[in-house]
């Protein structure tokens, strides 16, 4: 698993050891934990670009917040505070959603991420792991692009921008006035991220 070094995973989307432990905690998803578990950043903000289709309280999910993005809906629980409402638009990595807490059924300060589809009123959970591969590497270029903003150019000999275009929801890189899409930010961040983080920095590139 790759991990942001702002973020830590403390629990995984399955059969976990925690689920094996406590079924009855996670009896109305079949007994497993349906999604993942952070501790880190308490600024929340959204993995995808999308809608909000749930603000408020939820029962065991405490205060969270739904994002739909067209096809799937991503679930932010636990929050201790949300800042949209109903109908809003959100941007990924930009719009603040809320912030990290321990409401509803919490055993302390965490962010329950859960991601899934539905049909009528039935919601089919999917393992987000794969997704969330690519996005901490969109965190962790995000925080250092952020946090070194007057290093950029340099970093970058030329390549000035690292974004998302809104439409094709892909990242791209800009050279020579040119956008240089990739699939995902896995393949922007093992195609460019050696050439742009100094080796005083080295420490911050994540391992598998």
């Amino acid at each position: 698993m790759l991990e942001a070094s702002n973020w830590k995973i403390t629990q995984g989307y399955g059969f976990t050891d925690f689920a094996k432990a406590h079924p009855s905690y996670y009896k109305s998803f079949g007994g497993i934990h349906p999604g993942i578990d952070f501790i880190g950043d308490r600024n929340i903000m959204p993995f995808v670009s999308g809608t909000v289709t749930q603000a408020g309280w939820q029962d065991g999910w405490g205060f969270s917040v739904t994002v739909f993005d067209g096809r799937e809906y991503h679930l932010y629980a636990h929050l201790s505070k949300y800042w949209v409402m109903l109908g809003e638009p959100v941007t990924a990595w930009e719009t603040k959603i809320g912030y990290m807490g321990s409401t509803g059924s919490s055993t302390g300060t965490h962010l329950h991420y859960s991601k899934y589809v539905k049909t009528l009123w039935f919601k089919t959970y999917i393992d987000p792991t794969n997704d969330l591969l690519f996005n901490e590497t969109d965190m962790l270029i995000k925080r250092i692009v952020d946090d070194n903003l007057k290093k950029l150019g340099k970093w970058t000999n030329g390549e000035v921008a690292i974004a998302f275009d809104k439409g094709k929801e892909k990242p791209f890189i800009i050279k020579e006035s040119k956008r240089i899409y990739y699939r995902d930010f896995n393949e922007l961040f093992l195609n460019n991220f050696a050439t742009w983080v100094s080796s005083s920095d080295s420490d911050k590139i994540p391992n598998k």
